[in-house]
């Protein structure tokens, strides 16, 4: 399901600094040039990927509130989550996401993240 979009979260428009068109609930950050790209291991993350595009393209991202993200592997309800590599969520106190509210087995998963500031 790594398509799911949600509708828990606030949402902000930005320019793809990459190509995203395949990386909705994805975590996300800005780049120093103000686009939306993917966040790296242990960044500080922007918010998940709401609305994809190809790079220059308009699209959005969620942030604040729950957002829906992309596991890289199982996470537990209640865990730290934090940015893997790509822009997978993984367990980690590392710039915190948030904390999930609900679990997943394995990388590719959907998990319920609420977030954090």
């Amino acid at each position: 399901m790594v398509g799911f979009k949600l509708d828990e979260a606030w949402t902000v428009a930005g320019v793809a600094g990459e190509d995203l068109s395949t990386k909705v609930n994805y975590l996300v950050k800005m780049n120093s040039s103000g686009e939306i790209v993917l966040a790296g291991a242990n960044e500080k993350a922007l918010g998940s990927l709401f609305e994809a595009g190809a790079a220059g393209a308009a699209v959005s991202v969620a942030m604040g509130s729950i957002l829906k993200v992309v596991a890289s592997a199982a996470i537990a309800k209640g865990a730290r989550v934090a940015v893997a590599a790509g822009g997978k969520a993984v367990t980690g106190t590392t710039n915190p996401v948030g904390m999930a509210l609900s679990s997943c087995a394995a990388d590719g998963e959907l998990v319920s993240v609420a977030a954090v500031a």
